[in-house]
């Protein structure tokens, strides 16, 4: 799936995302989560640091100020797990794992998504083979 701006003539504020629910089940030995990202930004690569909450949607009060890839865990009432929050251009496929064992019993959503502030450079990423293996 591609997300985000990858054509400097559509640079504008958006939120690109998208997102799918998975049941961790109980009793388990283990949960991980596997990934393949090709974050594409034309912005300076800088290491960034996630707000307490990650808005998810220009709808939500609390606002990004500079384009962002993310990954996240969204469950419960609003709680947030971020497991990535970069600005990253490596040229290249790179591969991802998070353990989610600790999340057992719990339904999740899994969510990826770019911001892009409207100005300065693009922001895209490109997300392939996600899967969650589980062991009982």
């Amino acid at each position: 799936m591609r997300i985000g701006i990858n054509n400097a003539a559509d640079n504008r504020y958006s939120y690109s995302s998208t997102e799918q629910a998975v049941h961790i089940p109980s009793p388990l030995s283990s949960a991980r989560l596997g990934y393949w990202l090709y974050p594409q930004s034309s912005e300076s690569v800088v290491a960034l640091t996630p707000p307490p909450i990650v808005p998810t949607s220009s709808q939500e009060r609390a606002k990004l100020s500079d384009d962002a890839q993310m990954v996240l865990l969204l469950h419960g009432n609003g709680q947030q797990t971020v497991l990535r929050f970069m600005r990253q251009n490596p040229g290249r496929w790179v591969y991802f794992e998070d353990d989610l064992s600790a999340f057992r019993g719990q339904t999740l959503r899994l969510y990826f998504g770019v911001f892009n502030d409207g100005w300065g450079g693009i922001t895209a990423m490109w997300a392939d083979d996600v899967a969650l293996n589980v062991c009982p």
